[in-house]
This record gives C-alpha cells, structure tokens and sequence, in this order.
C-alpha cells in the first residue's frame, strides 16, 4: 500500500460476484450500483489522486473531485467509490459522464464513496465493513456535494432489488457487514443487475447513409473465450450524433481489411477494426448461439484496455460455412438484408397484430431469420419453439416428414421474435384445410413511373 518514500499507492479493487438474485439475512448490507466509473481515491496531506480500475492516474480527469478530495480533514486516506454523472431524471447517466470526462473542470461528476480503506496511517482493509462504512460517513459529514456518501439499508434484499428495478437502476450490489476488504472478485459482494450489461470489444462499424458525415448504424461486438475472438452480435441503437462523432474518432483509425474474429463471419456493410476499443453494452439475454439479444450501445469504456488479440485461427467450422449457421439450416441466403432488431419488431406486432393475423393467422409459415451473424429463408430443424407458436407435421414433395408453425394471436407472433424470425411468409391455405388453398396472392411488379391506377385498371 506504501511506495516509495512510504507514498499510498493504488490498492486492486474489490469486486462483486454476479448472482441470480439478491441476498437475504441482517448480515447483509445493500447499496444502489451505480452506472458510473469505478474510482478510487488517495489523499495524502493537502493533494489528492484519481485512479482507475486499472490503476491509472486520472487526476486530470476528474478535477473536481481530486480538489474536493484534497479539502477534506484528513491526513492521508484511501476511499473506494464511483464516479457517475446524474441524468435529468437524477438518476446515474452512463453517456452524460462519457460527455463530462472531456471536460476536467465539470461541475457535473459526483463520486460515490462506498468504502474507506486506509486512515490517517491506518490500513482498514481487516476492519468489519459496517466499521469501515461508519468512518466514511464520518468522514464525508461535512463535505462538498462532488464527495457523497453512499447510503446502504439494511433490508429484505428482494425488496431492495424489486425498488432499485422500480425506479430504474442498474441493480444493487449486496455486501456482507462484517466482512473485511479482500481485492479481486470476492463472494462477500454480490451484485444483481435489473437490465443485463457487460463491456465487449469493438469488432466492426456499419455507417449509416445520410445527410451527417460519420454516422453508426451499428456497432458489431466480440467476446473473448480463451484464446478466440468470437462473434457476441450487433449493437443497433444509442448513437446520437455527438456518440456517433466521439466512437468515430476512436475507431476510424483501427480501421482494417479483414475480420479480426477467430471465426469470421460474412457482414458485406461491416468496417472491421483492430478490437482495441471497449463497448458498455446493455442487452436483455443471450441465444443459445451465444448471441445478445436486444443489445444497446451504452458507451466506450475509456477506463478499461482490451485484452490484445491472437491472429485468428483457421478453424474446422469455418470449412464447412463462412458464417455461424448450419447449411442444413439454410435455404437461401439473404446477404445484403438489413435485418431489424428484436426491439422493433416487439413494437411492430404490438401496433399491427390485430391486421397482420387477418392474413397471417392459422397459416403455416415460412420463415426469415436472423440468427448468428446471418439473415437466411429457414429450412430444416427450427431452433426451440415456445408454447405460443403451434406446430403442424406436414408430408414434403420429396418423402418424410416436415414441420411448420403457425400462429393465432400476438403471443404467437412475439414467440416467432424469440425464434429470431424477422420476415413471415404465409401458405395460402389454413391449417385446417391445408390441402386447399383459400385464396390466390397476385405479386404486382409494375415498372417505374407506372401509377397504381394503371395498374388496377389493367
């Protein structure tokens, strides 16, 4: 904890373990995780520093705060705690405080403090939790608002977590009261997450066509798994204008020829770049192709540096398919297609069900997806049905059996979302009577400049 002429130096933080659900028992305390930067401050007679979760000084970064740090009544200390931006909700804004940190003198940034891991000459790290929470606060009594206290309760841990989703949070983080402080990730601290977030490397850009120069569509995202680079999906939303110019920055001058993934797959709009730059992305789950579902683009993590990669490695899958689907899966591929997200279609067919089961209702269906990279007319096995889409056995032209799916309400349709189905085509006969078609489908292709009277009329 000394360098030097017995100078504080940087102490690894503790972290918490992920969990299903949080924690119940008096021996718990919870606190709101805060959507910000991991900090950690050292004061040290009237100055004061700033270091990240990896250990770098980012005293010109967080002025302010280094200042009010430097101010408070304290020989020397080493406090644990989040740097966060509020939003215009008062809640903590992930992309307000990527705003700020370009400004050193902004007023905006608020640490957190959570934790008091040396005081005064003293190391507290052995001391129980609560006593070493109760000597923050102590502390923190008297100063400035860019210095605040972070409150814990000592209640049902489930009430904690149903109030902190309520209100729109991260999630909690739930620490054992007589715990001691123990660097890396730890069992004392648990944390769960409302809305599911990790950060990924970015792999490739797709630039959105417009009047704007340097526009995002999308981001494209890795993970690493050992060695490998694979592909984890696309991020399609969350880029304002000013997010758009500020990743444009950084990733315009990775730019590279080929895919960096271990696996590469086949995006023809994708702009690949070294996979030096970290994402914040938040998502709703992950498909079994290990794929995130719904994923949003939160922000860089400039206090975080990815992992260097290995050159990618020819790989047995890659023989057999240049993209993540099975070929017994494919019937035709649509390369070019710009699918949309689970997210729009979830609010398309919540806005149109009602019109869209007129004509697609008790029909078996064909299906586009977009699954593992690729946008394709379906064949073949289906990947796992929910209990709203309903399956009908049918006889192929070429012998054996096949099967379709149908549907009959919204619930229905959403399950098809799931199943990462992006266009329906319907049969034109019903399940009930699938021998006989019950209506003929005219598919009008009239020239250009051709008007729709014209068209009707002949």
């Amino acid at each position: 904890m000394t360098s030097g002429k017995d100078r504080l130096s940087f102490i690894e933080f503790q972290s918490p373990t992920l969990v299903e659900k949080a924690p119940e028992g008096g021996e718990w305390l919870h606190e709101i995780k805060y959507d910000g930067y991991r900090t950690q401050l050292i004061v040290e007679g009237a100055t004061a520093r700033a270091f990240t979760r990896r250990g770098y000084d980012w005293s010109h970064r967080y002025r302010r705060i280094v200042q009010a740090a430097a101010g408070l009544p304290v020989k020397s200390a080493i406090i644990d705690g989040e740097a966060v931006v509020l939003g215009d909700t008062g809640l903590p804004d992930y992309q307000a405080l990527e705003r700020e940190l370009g400004n050193a003198n902004s007023s905006r940034l608020i640490f957190y403090a959570f934790d008091l891991l040396h005081l005064d000459g003293r190391d507290l790290r052995q001391q129980p939790l609560v006593e070493r929470k109760a000597a923050l606060e102590t502390l923190l009594k008297d100063s400035a608002p860019t210095l605040t206290y972070a409150e814990h309760l000592e209640v049902s841990g489930r009430e904690m977590f149903d109030h902190a989703c309520r209100m729109g949070l991260e999630g909690i983080v739930s620490k054992r009261a007589d715990a001691p402080y123990r660097s890396g990730v730890q069992t004392s601290w648990v944390k769960v997450k409302c809305i599911k977030s990790d950060t990924f490397p970015i792999v490739a850009f797709v630039e959105k066509l417009g009047a704007e120069p340097r526009r995002i569509a999308s981001l494209y995202i890795g993970k690493r798994e050992g060695d490998r680079l694979l592909y984890a999906g696309k991020a399609q939303s969350g880029y304002t204008l000013e997010v758009a110019r500020r990743v444009r920055e950084r990733l315009d001058p990775l730019i590279i020829g080929k895919s960096p993934l271990s696996e590469p797959i086949v995006k023809p709009k994708a702009t690949w770049v070294r996979p030096e730059v970290l994402a914040e992305v938040q998502f709703s789950g992950v498909t079994d192709r290990g794929i995130l579902r719904e994923a949003v683009f939160k922000g860089l993590r400039e206090d975080l540096v990815a992992v260097p990669p290995k050159p990618p490695a020819p790989s047995k899958r890659r023989a057999d398919r240049d993209h993540g689907v099975p070929r017994e899966n494919i019937l035709q591929l649509l390369p070019d297609a710009v699918s949309p997200s689970k997210d729009e279609l979830v609010r398309y067919w919540s806005l149109v069900a009602d019109q869209a089961l007129v004509h697609l209702g008790r029909r078996p269906l064909k299906l586009v997806r977009h699954a593992f990279g690729a946008t394709f007319y379906h064949k073949g096995p289906l990947p796992e049905i929910p209990a709203a889409v309903h399956q009908l056995r049918v006889e192929k032209r070429e012998g054996g059996e096949g099967t379709r799916v149908w549907v009959d309400d919204l619930d229905g349709l959403l399950g098809l979302v799931e199943m990462d189905a992006v266009e329906l085509h319907p049969w034109n006969a019903t399940v009930d009577d699938i021998e006989h078609a019950d209506r003929i489908v005219l598919d009008l292709d009239p020239g250009e400049g051709v008007e729709w009277a014209q068209v009707t009329e002949t």
